[in-house]
């Protein structure tokens, strides 16, 4: 396999960080795109020149899915490469993602040499409702900002790292009992047991078993599988029922399968 000079990593769930990851990597060139989920290897082997990130913010926090990847990968063989991370969000962007990411690859041998955010369609439905118009507006206002970042990446804009996370390290959602949200999810009569749910999910938590969804307590809560649900099936306890569910309009559903079809670069 012929490899690129440049590579993001990314985690999604409804495709807002793949688009943004793929939207980097056009304006750069010669990049790989690759799913953290996926990425099997524990050391990055390649000369990359760049390195990047890109996940959403959950619960303040980064993805114990993206923090797991980062604190076990080896980074020492692009130690002088130039790492970015970009965190998509919905809500306020508060969190020390930068500098959770930043002590992460110290410790693996690198550094994070500039972190963005950029605010995408707010898809945590359980707290948060969608319209059609909010959706599309909130896209067309995030095109600027990936666009700034993308530049700013091709160009190896430095911007300054939080020495201090200040939610610490142990924020909320890395607590274990996080992982049992899936507890509280419904599924109702209408599954006709697809399995699209199932293979959608990064944390490969959800099975088919006798036609319906079954879940295994490793839960990222992030929603993939209810936004997925071609029959809204799939509902959090009682606060998403009747709202709209969201995909990223240029990512499709098969994309979202291939996220978590297990690739590597060896």
């Amino acid at each position: 396999m012929e490899m690129g000079h440049n590579v993001v990593f990314y985690f999604t769930s409804t495709g807002n960080s793949l688009f943004v990851s793929r939207k980097i990597a056009a304006a750069i060139g010669e990049c790989d795109v690759i799913s953290i989920p996926n990425f099997k290897d524990r050391e990055l082997k390649y000369g990359y020149e760049r390195i990047g990130f890109v996940f959403p913010i959950y619960a303040l926090g980064t993805p114990r899915l993206v923090r797991n990847f980062l604190k076990d990968m080896n980074f020492a063989n692009n130690g002088r490469g130039y790492y970015f991370a970009v965190a998509t969000y919905g809500g306020k962007g508060e969190g020390g993602v930068f500098n959770e990411v930043h002590t992460l690859l110290k410790s693996n041998g690198a550094a994070l040499n500039a972190g963005f955010k950029v605010k995408m369609v707010h898809n945590y439905v359980v707290r948060h409702s969608l319209t059609e118009d909010g959706v599309r507006e909130s896209l067309e206002q995030a095109q600027g900002d990936i666009d700034y970042i993308a530049e700013s990446v091709k160009e190896k804009s430095l911007t300054d790292i939080p020495d201090e996370n200040p939610f610490g390290m142990s924020h909320i959602y890395a607590i274990r009992s996080f992982m049992r949200l899936d507890r509280q999810f419904v599924i109702s009569e209408n599954c006709e047991g697809c399995g699209l749910c199932a293979k959608v999910c990064p944390a490969t938590n959800i099975k088919i078993a006798d036609g319906r969804p079954v879940f295994d307590g490793r839960c990222e809560h992030c929603l993939a599988c209810l936004h997925i649900c071609p029959n809204s099936c799939m509902d959090y306890q009682d606060k998403t029922q009747n709202k709209m569910r969201y995909r990223h309009p240029e990512i499709t559903v098969e994309d979202l399968i291939q996220c978590v079809n297990g690739y590597s670069l060896t």
